[in-house]
This record gives C-alpha cells, sequence and structure tokens, in this order.
C-alpha cells in the first residue's frame, strides 16, 4: 500500500512539468469480464477464468501529459466460485463487488503526434494506437454469500473456522489495480480500447473464506474490457503580461492554425487540410506541385499546362482524353496521327474500316 501511494506521489510530481495535451480531460466507460481467483476458484490451472461475469466501468481521466494520465474509475462485476479443487470441502460463493480507484497511466508512446510547429510541442492529432501500462489504489465494496456444504457436513471442515470466517469477514476491501492496455483513434476526440487488469486485494475475504480455506494467501480478481472515451475541454494557457499578449483579436486570428500544418489560418486556402508552405496549406497527393482543389488527375503526376493530368506522347493532349497516348496526334482526331486513308474524318487507329469511307 505504502509503494503504491509512493509510486503515485511521484507519477503526480513529475507530470507538473509536461507539455498539456490539446484536450485535458476525458470521460468513458468499458463493458467486457470480470473473474475471481481465490480459496474457492475452480482449479489451479484455470485461474477463475471458467466463471467469468459481465463488468462495467465508467472513467473520468486527466491527461497531465502527453505520456502520463491520471483516471479515476468506477467497476461493477459479479464474483463468484466453487471448491471443485477440494470435491469434499465444496464450498461456493457469490458476491457483488463494487469498486472505485485511482490510477495512474503511462503512455510510453505518447497519446499525441509531435507538432511541426516550431512553437508548440504537440499537434492536435492523436497517434493511431497509444499503448499504456497502469497502477493504482482502490477500494472495493463486497457482499458475499456462502454456501458452507452444510448437507455434506460442512466438507468435514470444523465450525469453529466457519464462525471464525463469518466474525472476521469485511464488506470492504483494499486492492492493488495493475494492468496494460491499447487505444485506439477514431477521431481527435474519440478513443476505442482494449485492456486488461490484475487486481490484487489487500484480504482474503473477497469471497467470505480464509480460515476455512488458505489463510496464507490473499483473494485476486480479474477484468477484461472493451472501452470508449471522449476528451474535452481546452488547455491551461500559461500566464502572459500585458506586453506578451495578442494586442487585439486580428493578431490571435493570424497565428491560429486550424488543421496543424504549419501554415496559420490567414495564409492557408485549405484550413481543414493538411498541405505545405509552397502550395498555401493545399494537399498534393501526386507531388506533381499542382494543389489537388486545381488538379484535374489528382492522383497522376502531370503537367501544369494540362491541370496537372499527365501526356505520355507530349501531343499537348491529356491522357484522359487521349485515345492514342502513346502516339503523337492532333486533337481534331483525338489524339489518334492524322492518318485517313478513307479521308471520313476518322483516324486510321479508329476506324475499323480504314480503306472505306463512312460514319461514326
Amino acid at each position: 500500500m505504502r509503494t503504491a501511494i509512493l509510486y503515485l506521489s511521484l507519477f503526480f510530481i513529475q507530470c507538473l512539468a509536461q507539455a498539456q495535451t490539446p484536450h485535458p480531460w476525458e470521460a468513458g466507460g468499458g463493458i467486457g469480464v470480470g473473474a475471481y481467483n481465490g480459496d474457492l476458484h475452480q482449479t489451479q490451472s484455470s485461474l477463475g477464468f471458467l466463471e467469468t461475469k459481465l463488468s462495467v466501468s465508467a472513467h473520468l481521466r486527466r491527461n497531465l501529459s502527453n505520456h502520463f494520465a491520471a483516471r479515476l474509475g468506477l467497476l461493477y462485476t459479479k464474483l463468484s466460485g466453487h471448491d471443485h479443487q477440494f470435491p469434499t470441502r465444496a464450498f461456493a460463493f457469490t458476491s457483488p463487488l463494487l469498486q472505485g480507484s485511482l490510477q495512474g497511466e503511462i503512455y510510453p508512446f505518447g497519446l499525441y503526434k509531435p507538432s511541426k510547429r516550431a512553437n508548440e510541442q504537440l499537434s492536435k492529432t492523436r497517434r493511431r494506437a497509444a499503448p499504456f501500462v497502469a497502477l493504482g489504489v482502490g477500494l472495493v465494496y463486497i457482499s458475499p454469500k456462502n454456501d458452507w456444504n452444510k448437507a455434506n457436513n460442512y466438507g468435514g471442515i470444523s465450525l469453529d473456522r466457519i464462525h471464525a470466517d463469518l466474525i472476521a469477514a469485511k464488506k470492504s476491501a483494499v486492492t492493488i489495480p495493475m494492468g496494460a492496455g491499447i487505444r485506439f483513434r477514431a477521431n481527435n476526440q474519440f478513443t476505442l480500447g482494449l485492456e486488461g487488469f490484475l487486481q490484487y486485494a489487500l484480504s482474503d475475504y473477497l469471497d467470505g473464506v480464509s480460515i476455512a480455506g488458505n489463510p496464507a494467501k490473499n483473494d485476486w480478481f480479474y477484468t477484461a474490457q472493451v472501452t470508449m472515451s471522449y476528451s474535452f475541454g481546452e488547455p491551461r494557457k500559461p500566464h502572459r503580461s500585458r506586453g506578451d499578449s495578442p494586442s487585439n483579436p486580428e493578431d490571435k486570428i493570424a497565428t491560429a492554425d486550424s488543421d496543424d500544418d504549419g501554415v496559420t489560418d490567414d495564409k492557408d486556402d485549405c484550413l481543414d487540410l493538411q498541405g505545405p508552405r509552397s502550395l498555401l496549406g493545399c494537399p498534393d497527393a501526386d507531388r506533381d506541385g499542382i494543389p489537388d482543389k486545381n488538379d484535374l488527375c489528382p492522383n497522376d503526376d502531370g503537367l501544369p499546362a494540362l491541370s496537372g493530368c499527365p501526356d505520355r506522347d507530349a501531343d499537348g493532349i491529356a491522357d484522359k482524353d487521349d485515345n492514342c497516348p502513346d502516339e503523337k496526334g492532333v486533337l481534331a482526331y483525338r489524339g489518334c496521327p492524322p492518318v485517313d486513308r478513307d479521308k471520313d474524318s476518322v483516324a486510321d487507329a479508329e476506324d475499323l474500316c480504314p480503306d472505306m469511307s463512312g460514319q461514326l
């Protein structure tokens, strides 16, 4: 417990000096499964996963920096176990579990991409995938209902031991959540994630059994969930003196960059699309120097004189309009050579009857 508190304290202190994210707050939830491991789990090898139950959660996250976050969580699931490991004893239990927790999350590769702008550390674009590890402290409420196998003389277990458990059992316990996961970008404010947690309890009474079971080992439970988060809020702005702050709204507009491409909005012809400064912030997919918005062939490297379309035979007719793109031709013959033996104004290259005059 002291180790966890020390870890969280150092974690928060370190985060104070880090760069802020575009959206410091996130809220969301998750759904998945929960399972128990303790005195009454199935077998030594199953780790309790044979009795998984539905789990649901809600969370509020504070992004302290690009690499660190703090999360308040609320989790609900059910625990159950049956004493198949000791068929003679054959105890069983079920219990609801409600947990509140505070966790620190570490994102080794960051939540957001680095900014291309010299005066900013982070862009507004999330990474497509952001793995993380987490450690925290929690408090659970449980209310186990036990089947002591009374019909079979309590499985040969002394009533004194069972009574001792009934007296000592608690409705709450401190837990240490330890987990890892990965979050995927849906857009710059929504993320979907996968995560799993091992939850070590500082108690042997999640199942209501200790002295009548194995008092030498505390109980555990596990969760695996699919999560969703929505980010919101604006980062805290650093304090500026009067001399440092923009003197009028036009100055603020001049420094804005909506698409984070390094071209300020007052000079950007494509405010919502990233592009190079040389094209006034507009994209150029085929890199022919003609912005996509003016390029009739945006995916083919072309010529400015042909609105960005290629011309393989260099006859001045774009390939898309040229019926003979590999032979120089003239416009009157739709890009084909002016060879017309039957003089019917249909080039021989396209004429099914090149020696007999006809019509198209």
